[in-house]
């Protein structure tokens, strides 16, 4: 049975908020504008590569694994920087304004960037991708103007972001009609790929015993891991005190952090911890909300999610005690 979860904080609630009310300027920017508008400045003239600009490099990279060298991605947010403080500059808005399409996580990722979205996806296609995925299978966080709002970090369940990639080929598909076809061959090619990478994950978080098979991270994203290979991944505010509460309440061994030395935040939570009972490590970087550098081992999405699968079950596994 699992142990009763202390509150979530204020600052997660106002978090919340603020995702909310992205997800529901980029849902007004898909209804304003369409998938498949694509008129003004920056219109694609029929010439290959079709420059699409990426907030993250995540959802870039299904893009360009379903046009491969049709496409051009321009990356807006690059590896290691949060998509979800994110403020484009003047050189960032005038990235949007010249590529032929923008492709977004959506679900609130992007908060900040809701008004240059809007006035962008007014003259081209925007495809958010979370938002295409089904409600059902979304993880609810919270309500803003009396509608569900959602957990956006959909790309650590791997199954489910590969169900994104139909929505990609059939957005691709708007923009270059005469490729469709290729579109839908190469978003199958990929998806059976992503099958294999959830196999690989799901059979090396399997190696976790069962009483360690927790997750307690300083960034709050990972609920979609937790509820695709059977992780407990409690939610938090991220707070010092938030962070020690569940590491006493779970007798956690291990806390995960996305930094890639010290955590002050991590260590102080994991003194309170001690100072009540429990011995806790730290343990990183976990990637969260990009991937690594270019050309390192995490600097692709099989790449991310293989190392933090590989971190989180080393650690809960012992095998780095």
């Amino acid at each position: 049975m699992r142990p009763e979860r202390p509150p979530v904080h204020n600052e997660a609630r106002m978090t919340r908020a603020s995702n909310a009310i992205g997800a529901t300027i980029l849902f007004a920017i898909l209804v304003l504008s369409g998938c498949g508008a694509n008129t003004g400045r920056g219109r694609w003239s029929g010439e290959y590569p079709i420059e699409i600009a990426a907030t993250t490099g995540i959802v870039g990279e299904l893009v360009k694994a379903v046009g491969r060298d049709k496409v051009l991605i321009k990356p807006l947010i690059g590896p290691g920087a949060d998509p979800h403080a994110f403020v484009p500059g003047p050189d960032d808005e005038r990235l949007l304004e010249s590529v032929h399409g923008v492709v977004a996580n959506g679900l609130g990722l992007e908060a900040k960037m809701g008004g240059v979205l809007a006035r962008v996806g007014k003259t081209k296609p925007i495809l958010a991708v979370g938002e295409r995925l089904p409600q059902s299978r979304l993880i609810e966080v919270g309500q803003a103007g009396g509608n569900p709002t959602y957990d956006p970090h959909v790309w650590f369940d791997v199954a489910l972001f590969a169900d994104a990639l139909d929505a990609v080929a059939a957005w691709l598909g708007e923009i270059d009609p005469a490729a469709a076809k290729s579109y839908q061959m190469n978003a199958g090619e990929y998806k059976a790929q992503l099958k294999q990478l959830h196999e690989v994950v799901r059979n090396r978080l399997a190696t976790i015993p069962k009483e360690r098979r927790v997750v307690i991270a300083t960034h709050d994203a990972f609920a979609y891991l937790g509820r695709a290979f059977g992780l407990d991944a409690p939610k938090n505010d991220g707070s010092v005190q938030a962070l020690a509460d569940l590491l006493v309440l779970y007798k956690a061994p291990v806390l995960f952090s996305p930094e890639p030395a010290t955590d002050a935040r991590a260590e102080q939570a994991v003194r309170l911890a001690k100072q009540r009972g429990i011995q806790v490590r730290v343990v990183g970087p976990l990637l969260t909300d990009s991937l690594g550098p270019i050309r390192s081992t995490t600097g692709s999405y099989s790449g991310m999610i293989e190392h933090n699968a590989g971190q989180i079950a080393d650690a809960l596994a012992g095998r780095t005690d």
